[in-house]
């Protein structure tokens, strides 16, 4: 993944879009613990 300008990014899209692809890839073990750290 590169990001063409980051000054100019959109952050909070692309932690979404970081944190989505981890949780697809991640096993289910690591996904329980992220969500349980995430709860809000």
């Amino acid at each position: 993944m590169s990001i063409q300008n980051p000054r100019e990014g959109n952050w909070d899209e692309l932690t979404e879009l970081i944190q989505e692809a981890y949780l697809r890839a991640a096993p289910k073990r690591l996904v329980k613990e992220w969500i349980e750290r995430n709860k809000k």
